[in-house]
C-alpha cells in the first residue's frame, strides 16, 4: 500500500511539474510574440506547435508514471502547475523581462538605424 501511495504522490509532483514547463513555454511564446510582429497564421501555427509538445509532453508522462492508466488526479496536477506558475512565478518576471527586451530591441534598432 505504501508503494501505490508514494507512487500516486510521485505522479502528482511530475504533473505538478509538467503543468508549470507548459506555463513556463507559453510564456516563452508570450515574450517571442511580443517581440517580433506575427501574422496570424504563424500565430496558429505556433499555437498548433505549442499544443502539440505539451501533448507528447504530457503522453510521455502517463506512459512513464502511470504505464499508460490516465488518473482522475493528473488533470488537477496539470492545471494546478500550470495555475502556479502563471500567477506566481510568471506575474513576477514576464513584466520586468518583457520591458527590459522591449527596452533593448528598442536600443539596438536605434544602434543599427545609425549604421545603415
Amino acid at each position: 500500500m505504501a508503494d501505490f501511495i508514494l507512487t500516486q504522490s510521485a505522479s502528482f509532483l511530475a504533473f505538478f511539474c509538467c503543468g508549470m514547463c507548459a506555463a513556463a513555454l507559453f510564456d516563452l511564446f508570450r515574450l517571442f510574440r511580443k517581440l517580433l510582429p506575427h501574422m496570424r497564421l504563424t500565430i496558429a501555427a505556433e499555437d498548433l506547435l505549442f499544443w502539440l509538445l505539451n501533448g507528447i509532453l504530457v503522453f510521455f508522462l502517463l506512459f512513464f508514471f502511470q504505464s499508460g492508466k490516465l488518473r482522475f488526479f493528473l488533470l488537477p496536477a496539470f492545471l494546478s502547475g500550470c495555475g502556479f506558475w502563471l500567477v506566481s512565478v510568471s506575474r513576477l518576471l514576464m513584466g520586468p523581462i518583457c520591458r527590459f527586451l522591449l527596452f533593448l530591441k528598442k536600443r539596438l534598432k536605434t544602434l543599427f538605424a545609425k549604421f545603415s
